[in-house]
């Protein structure tokens, strides 16, 4: 039970009514291929568990929407106009949640987002989670009416509220909302295949507070007093301080002031940092804040803390460069207290990394071990490029190579299969997302045929209520296509297979025999594995039966080894003997089944 009365254990998902979350559990649960397990909201799991989906934008300019068609539309105007209150900009604060909106025309970029994203963390002094919902009109092409779709709890971005507590985790955040496809995330949130997506009207951020630990007063223990590579700054003259300036202390001595003559130049940098970031220093500093002095004075700050035993520990390090600063300031932290290191070199004996634990003699050795560290592993960056061709070479152009030349036209299988789901409309009255669900789509039968000489007349399966029985039926039979097609297309390059035998026997293992076996494998897997198409089945047909064919391939083929999806459609799907495509990935948009 949740405040709004019942909570889908797997997602945020919440309801007033119980046959409301059983409605839930019985439509969202899809199964996930990368995690091997039934997820609910399948598209939101994928963004925010496996970042599919994601996408470079190169131009922060590009609109996020191309211009809306339906802008000069009467019944647009008038819809966009009814919900003016909860589209236009606002802001809703209370002691630990926000509601944050802002509105979103034709010529909103992603420039205009990400701006909006810093606007909020600057105006947060702590720590928060924020998520991101998207509010849009609708057209019924039919009934001819508008309708807007408004941001909730349940149609959210992402599956989980992500932290923002740095400007490295703010920047991660906005590449992530700028790695989807906006326009396609609210499309794919529509009630219904009967709605289209009319305009994207605005952006709504939900943000919740964290109480965050203001650092800059306390007591040091006598180990750390006593060390004298570090400025304790405790106290003056036997009279403690009793603010919270000690970090403006630290950057008064960084900047060559005396020891003894720090207050004057501490509040002037504290007035300083209190104009540029609008933060009230006299609180005391948040270590997630610090990127913000650090950006306010052009400085690069490092906190690390030192046991007794003489390990430091990096608490804090810096990610910003800086080409004017010569010398980063270095500091201690012990639990509230920052005090300056004055010499590095004498401040500790044994130095441990903050993701793994390991300790080293020596800071040079940590520094080198913290480019190739991540959380105990190795950091594989990926140079990226353009594909070149003579870097991508085909099995056909590898094999022209070594002086077997393919008179057919390379690339082209002989066979292939075909596929189409028909459903019924069972109607219900459940309700879905807040929305009155009137019917579901339930797999009624399934039609398949061939081009292989002997299955070229189709078959037809049709349901007894046991929709895994017939999707058990349909892999089945497209498995006996893919035997014989199979034995066909072996049967047709022979002489290719017995080629690359011959030239392997006698050779002994090196750089020539793999090379060889490789192409072997590689032609056979391209002979074993049958092109299967349907017509829009990467939007419906597939879809419609994805909480079903995962267990049937799993027992007569194999999970899924590849897969291409766009949203929630799938443009590929490869198995070791079966790969689905979807024809209309290859025609001119707008092409019907009748035309083509």
């Amino acid at each position: 039970m949740s405040a709004r009365g019942y909570q889908c254990h797997q997602c945020p998902s919440s309801y007033y009514l119980k046959r409301d979350l059983d409605c839930h559990r019985r439509i969202d649960r899809e199964w996930c291929m990368q995690c091997g397990q039934w997820v609910c909201r399948l598209d939101v799991h994928t963004r925010s568990v496996h970042g599919g989906g994601c996408r470079e934008v190169h131009n922060v300019d590009d609109l996020i929407q191309p211009k809306i068609p339906f802008l000069g539309d009467a019944g647009f105007q008038v819809a966009y106009m009814g919900r003016l209150g909860e589209i236009s900009d606002f802001r809703h604060v209370s002691k630990y949640h926000q509601t944050l909106n802002i509105a979103a025309g034709d010529g909103f970029s992603y420039r205009n987002l990400t701006i909006w994203l810093c606007e909020i963390y600057r105006y947060n002094t702590t720590a928060f989670k924020i998520n991101m919902g998207i509010g849009f009109l609708l057209f019924h092409p039919i009934q001819k009416i508008y309708k807007y779709h408004y941001v909730s709890e349940n149609s959210l971005l992402f599956d989980k509220s992500i932290v923002v507590d740095s400007v490295v985790s703010l920047k991660s955040f906005i590449e992530r909302v700028r790695g989807l496809d906006l326009a396609t995330s609210a499309y794919l949130t529509k009630p219904s295949s009967q709605w289209v997506l009319a305009g994207i009207t605005n952006f709504q951020c939900r943000v919740t507070v964290l109480p965050g630990i203001l650092l800059g007063y306390g007591q040091l223990p006598e180990y750390l007093k006593n060390l004298k590579s570090i400025y304790s700054l405790t106290g003056l003259n036997g009279k403690e301080y009793k603010d919270f300036l000690c970090l403006f202390r630290c950057i008064a001595i960084h900047h060559g002031q005396p020891v003894r003559g720090l207050e004057r130049y501490t509040r002037m940098i504290g007035e300083r940092y209190e104009q540029l970031t609008g933060l009230d220093y006299r609180k005391g500093v948040a270590l997630h804040n610090l990127p913000r002095i650090e950006v306010a004075l052009k400085m690069i700050i490092n906190v690390f803390s030192l046991d007794e035993d003489g390990t430091v520990r990096i608490v804090y390090k810096s990610p910003l460069v800086f080409s004017s600063v010569d010398r980063s300031m270095n500091l201690n932290l012990y639990e509230k207290h920052y005090s300056y290191i004055r010499d590095m070199s004498q401040y500790g004996n044994k130095f441990a990394c903050l993701s793994c634990s390991r300790i080293f003699n020596r800071r040079n050795n940590l520094h080198l071990h913290m480019k190739i560290c991540v959380d105990g592993g190795r950091n594989q960056v990926f140079v990226g490029g353009r594909l070149k061709k003579e870097n991508f070479e085909t099995i056909w152009e590898k094999l022209d190579r070594i002086g077997i030349s393919v008179t057919s036209p390379p690339g082209k299988y002989d066979f292939c299969s075909v596929f189409d789901w028909e459903a019924l409309q069972v109607p219900t009255k459940d309700q879905y997302r807040g929305m009155d669900t009137h019917f579901i789509h339930f797999p009624a039968t399934v039609s398949l045929c061939s081009n292989i000489p002997t299955f070229r007349h189709p078959i037809h399966y049709q349901s007894n209520g046991d929709t895994q029985k017939l999707v058990d039926c349909m892999v089945w039979q497209l498995l006996e296509y893919q035997k014989e097609a199979s034995r066909l297309m072996r049967r047709k390059y022979h002489w290719v297979f017995m080629e690359l035998w011959e030239r392997m026997q006698g050779l002994d293992e090196g750089d020539e025999m793999t090379h060889l076996k490789w192409l072997y494998t590689t032609l056979a897997r391209y002979t074993d594995v049958l092109p299967v198409v349907g017509f829009n089945s990467g939007r419906y047909d597939i879809p419609l039966v994805r909480r079903f064919l995962p267990l049937a391939l799993k027992r007569m083929d194999s999970l899924p080894t590849f897969i291409i999806k766009k949203g929630r459609s799938y443009m590929s799907l490869c198995t070791k003997r079966l790969q689905f495509l979807d024809l209309t990935n290859f025609l001119g948009a707008g092409t019907s089944l009748k035309s083509f």
